[in-house]
């Protein structure tokens, strides 16, 4: 007896329907797992969108074909548009996206995000036309390429913000520069044309008066000489004082000559040994101080590129003011030397003298400044201010430092003196009795 008759296409088919549940169950799954991570991912966005608006950002993401991912409330606000199914390169006309002038079409194909979705890195400040009436908002923005952890390009993402009010502000502090670059050329001008009138104006007084002033002298010296027994004490006296007089006026004109001189003659520049120029001046002003006590304390002068005959001047005004300010002390002591300061190379020259009270250091280097009156220190106060034209001409500065009754000390500087001053080097002391 046999048994009951299998159909063999039955058998083929319920392995088949359990396998259509099974997939039918992954897929569920499945499907529910991309839903959840769908949901996810929409929710990572608000959060991003969330986070770049409070920070005042607009944010735009899009794939590599693209289409926009993230367009957060800010990018909205700033580009006066929302994301648009167009192509990339109908962003730029679409979103009205010029230069920062303002007039200039932006190329598109050099937009940020463009420029991202190429694998480029790229910042620029753009400009966006909401309406013709409506001054342009400036944008700066940044734009970077999104890779995965296999470096594959996944699309670009790009921030930006509203620099509007800082590029105003910007162009109006340029606009003040300029200003004040004109107004200081103007001004510097009209100074340049008072100097050259005040220095034609010292040079021409200093020459016209001197015809005068010799006659003046030569008629007192004459009447000195021929008729001095018939005149009275007090008219010799006067006749003195007008010869002293006339000494200081020559003096005066002379230094005024030399000041306008200083100022119109061109630099002779020449490789100069200071420590001559010093022992030749000391040498000078040793012989004129004769019966005096005198300290002299030199260092080692370097060598310089400067007009010698100018720098002798230098050197002349100084130590003569330090050995005419010191003539009170029983015993003078003039140092002079070199040191450094801020990598600069700086001489100065530095005595025992009366000093001065530091009010007057800022006037001490004008014409006709004087910190002490004439009946105590002769002198007619402009050679401190030939020495600051010297040293201004030469690229460099000079100061001074002082106390009442403590000495004085003198500074300047020149332009090729910014070398480091490795060694300073010792003074030498000399003593004149």
């Amino acid at each position: 007896m046999s048994g009951p008759e299998v159909d063999p296409d039955s058998t083929r088919r319920k392995p088949t329907e359990e396998q259509l549940k099974v997939q039918h169950a992954e897929l569920s799954w499945q499907g529910g797992s991309l839903d959840r991570l769908w949901h996810e991912i929409k929710g990572q966005i608000r959060l991003l969108n969330l986070i770049s608006d409070s920070m005042g950002h607009g944010l735009v993401a899009a794939d590599r074909e693209g289409n926009f991912l993230v367009w957060n409330d800010c990018a909205k606000r700033l580009l006066g548009h929302g994301p648009a199914g167009l192509p990339a390169e109908q962003w730029a006309a679409h979103y009205k996206i010029y230069h920062v002038d303002g007039i200039t079409p932006y190329p598109p194909e050099e937009l940020p995000l463009m420029r991202a979705l190429r694998g480029e890195a790229a910042e620029a400040k753009i400009a966006i036309q909401p309406t013709e009436s409506e001054a342009p908002v400036i944008l700066e923005v940044a734009g970077q390429p999104v890779k995965n952890g296999h470096g594959e390009l996944l699309g670009g993402v790009v921030a930006f913000r509203d620099v509007t009010d800082r590029k105003a502000a910007e162009h109006q502090i340029q606009q003040l520069n300029q200003d004040l670059e004109t107004q200081v050329d103007e001004h510097t001008a009209q100074l340049l044309d008072a100097n050259r009138d005040l220095e034609g104006f010292a040079y021409s007084v200093s020459h016209d008066l001197r015809a005068p002033l010799r006659h003046i002298s030569g008629f007192a010296r004459i009447l000195m000489e021929d008729f001095s027994s018939e005149l009275p004490d007090e008219v010799r006296r006067y006749l003195l004082l007008i010869g002293q007089g006339v000494s200081n006026l020559s003096r005066l004109m002379d230094e005024l000559s030399n000041l306008a001189e200083v100022g119109t003659q061109p630099l002779a520049f020449d490789r100069i040994q200071l420590s001559a120029i010093v022992e030749d001046v000391v040498t000078m002003f040793g012989q004129e101080s004769e019966g005096r006590r005198m300290e002299w304390k030199i260092g080692e002068l370097p060598e310089v590129e400067c007009d010698g005959t100018l720098f002798r001047q230098v050197f002349q005004n100084l130590i003569g003011n330090a050995v005419k300010f010191s003539r009170p002390r029983s015993s003078a002591v003039i140092e002079i030397g070199q040191m450094e300061k801020d990598g600069t190379r700086v001489i100065f020259v530095k005595d025992n003298g009366v000093g001065f009270d530091m009010e007057y250091a800022d006037r001490l280097f004008n014409v006709f400044q004087r910190p002490h009156s004439p009946l105590e220190f002769e002198g007619a106060g402009v050679g401190l201010a030939v020495v600051k034209r010297i040293v201004q001409k030469h690229g460099g500065r000079i100061w001074a430092e002082s106390a009442p009754d403590c000495g004085a000390t003198f500074y300047f500087t020149w332009e090729h003196g910014k070398v480091p001053v490795s060694r300073v080097p010792p003074l030498r002391a000399e003593v004149n009795q």
